[in-house]
């Protein structure tokens, strides 16, 4: 990313690939936590996963209430 100053100085800033691969480790981290967590809403999960480059395909079933045999 560049940045120009008002004086015509032009600023370029730059992650090292360390600092993209943490950035990177601590969104997966907290996605693990998130698949985890039943309190978390679908919306939170797809946007941490886009983030994480990820492309979340979830398939939903229904839970029947009928008596089962344990």
């Amino acid at each position: 990313m560049t940045t120009r100053i008002p004086n015509g100085t032009t600023i370029v800033k730059r992650r090292n690939r360390a600092g993209e691969l943490a950035c990177l480790g601590s969104r997966l981290v907290r996605l693990g936590q998130m698949l985890q967590d039943d309190q978390t809403r679908l919306g939170e999960l797809m946007h941490l996963a886009t983030e994480c480059r990820f492309n979340l395909n979830l398939h939903m079933t229904a839970e029947s209430g009928g008596d089962r045999d344990e």
